[in-house]
Parts: C-alpha cells; sequence; structure tokens
C-alpha cells in the first residue's frame, strides 16, 4: 500500500513528487526525523522564554509546533536535499516572523 495516496499531508506529498511507501524508507530514517524535530523543537526554547513566561502549557504548545516544522523540515531533508530544507525553514521564517507582524500589526 502506498502512503502518498493518503489524505492530507499524503496530498502535499503527491504534489511534489514524492512517492513514499513502506519500503522506501527503513523505521530507523523515521525514528531519526521524529527525533530531530523533537530537538529542533527544543532549540526553540529560547526564543519562546524570550517572549512568553513559561507554564507547562505553552512549553509543550512551543515544542509541538516547532517539532511539526522539524518533521516537515526533516522530511524534506530526507526526501529532496539540504538545499530544499534550508530554503523551507527561511520562508517558513520570512512568513512568521515579517510577513506575519505586518499583517497583524494595528
Amino acid at each position: 500500500m502506498c502512503l502518498h495516496r493518503a489524505k492530507g499531508f499524503g496530498y502535499i506529498l503527491d504534489y511534489l513528487g514524492i512517492a513514499i511507501d513502506e519500503r522506501s524508507l527503513p523505521p530507523k530514517k523515521w525514528t531519526a526525523i521524529v527525533h530531530s524535530s523533537l530537538v529542533f523543537g527544543l532549540m526553540h526554547h529560547g526564543v519562546a522564554s524570550s517572549n512568553f513566561d513559561m507554564t507547562t502549557g505553552i512549553f509543550f504548545s512551543m515544542l509541538i509546533i516547532n517539532g511539526i516544522g522539524g518533521f516537515v523540515f526533516g522530511a524534506l531533508f530526507i526526501f529532496m536535499g539540504l538545499e530544499f530544507a534550508i530554503i523551507a525553514h527561511f520562508t517558513a521564517d520570512v512568513v512568521l516572523h515579517v510577513a506575519g507582524p505586518m499583517l497583524v500589526k494595528e
């Protein structure tokens, strides 16, 4: 069964031309992507703690939100290469830190 035919994120992968089935990527690589996404989320703790009072809820939401980004960037690195992961991270930073505040500005 090909996983890229699934709904949601699978459509995005299919659009990008990334075919994923069970044989294409060993479980060790998926484990590495998950662990690196958690480290990626933890690395953003300094930025989050400088802007918010760190409560347990904010800490876990910061970890989950940045972990999702880390998962996507890690998968892009594995499937598409380092350049795509860097471009995606740069694009996300520009959207979140430049365009986002300009749209929310009162």
